[in-house]
């Protein structure tokens, strides 16, 4: 059986499975105008969903095909063992600058919301240290490559017009693919086609996030270019992303035996106001209840130079950013 995550110990538990109510399947219909413009204060209250952009970029046959890729490959989100979601719509791990349409977490179909200053190759061979040289794509697009990212997973970008476009496969794939190359390109054959008539707002947010305003994320990145985020019954999650980082808040209500086990592991907190928080490398996790946690992430962009090298106040900025996040989001 294959898992995969990018993020890991305790906040994996708080970050996962946090979709809309509306993650059945791909939205209809298309938009307008690719870069992003809308004003967050006209953001729908529930965030994404299925039907957001640039999830209604693709087809029923598409995304069945590679929901049932993983499913067939036994994939799983988390340790809850629940079955991958339908896509939702997030800031593409690795690449925040993207908007993707995420299928459980793991295949990430992306548009570029605003230039952030790199080249489609730029772009293509990513932080991969040995990445293989790209391979040119023919018929996708006005330039096309594929290639393996830094976890040898299927990558595939084209430029149309001033549009970027990334298909990211972030299961390893170098020996067997658990969503085909052929259909990753198809993948992005459908986001090249509409990417045009796309239309990318700067945020999509539900109420129960933080605005793409707010001074806690402002401090913490300076002016908001892209923000996503999605509500459920179990959970928010919240991303903002600048010209130079990017900040991820979420919570999550989860079963007090996996939350046991993860505090089981999870090293030793510190105590703020009478709860402990947890701090490991750009992540930190407050937890609220026996079933209850808070995480905070802030990172700068793979591809800048900014970021402190002092670690231990790089940790005490997590707390004080995950205990700031408490006041603003909290456990259903």
């Amino acid at each position: 059986m294959r898992t995969f995550s990018v993020v890991t110990g305790l906040a994996l538990l708080l970050l996962a499975g946090c979709g809309t109510a509306a993650d059945e399947g791909p939205g209809a219909g298309g938009s307008s105008g690719s870069s992003a413009t809308s004003d967050a204060a006209s953001t729908p209250a529930g965030g994404t969903d299925a039907a957001s952009t640039p999830c209604d970029l693709f087809s029923v046959d598409t995304v069945d095909a590679v929901t049932s890729a993983l499913a067939d490959a036994g994939y799983e989100l988390d340790l809850t063992g629940e079955a991958p979601p339908g896509p939702t719509v997030s800031l593409a791990p690795g690449q925040e600058t993207f908007v993707a349409c995420s299928f459980g977490g793991v295949v990430n179909a992306g548009v570029r919301g605003f230039d952030d200053g790199r080249s489609l190759l730029a772009v293509t061979t990513g932080s991969a240290l040995r990445a293989p040289e790209p391979e040119p794509l023919d018929g996708l697009g006005d330039v096309a490559y594929t290639t393996l990212n830094s976890y040898d997973g299927i990558r595939v970008t084209a430029q149309v017009g001033d549009d970027l476009v990334l298909v990211d496969s972030l299961l390893r794939d170098d020996a067997d693919p658990v969503v085909p190359a052929d259909l990753l390109v198809q993948v992005a054959r459908e986001l090249a086609e509409g990417v045009g008539a796309a239309d990318v707002p700067l945020a999509e947010l539900p109420e129960t996030c933080p605005s793409a305003t707010d001074p806690v994320v402002a401090e913490e990145i300076g002016e908001v270019r892209l923000a996503r985020g999605a509500a459920s019954g179990t959970g928010v999650t919240c991303s903002y992303v600048s010209d130079e980082a990017y900040v991820r808040l979420a919570s999550r209500s989860v079963d007090p035996a996996l939350m046991a086990m993860w505090l089981a592991d999870a090293g030793e907190p510190v105590t703020v106001d009478g709860r402990e928080v947890y701090v490991d490398d750009e992540q930190a996790t407050l937890v609220v209840s026996e079933s209850c946690g808070i995480a905070a992430t802030r990172a700068p962009l793979g591809w800048t130079t900014v970021g402190s090298t002092d670690d231990e106040q790089e940790a005490a900025a997590l707390v004080d950013l995950v205990v700031a996040a408490q006041e603003r989001i909290d456990c259903h």
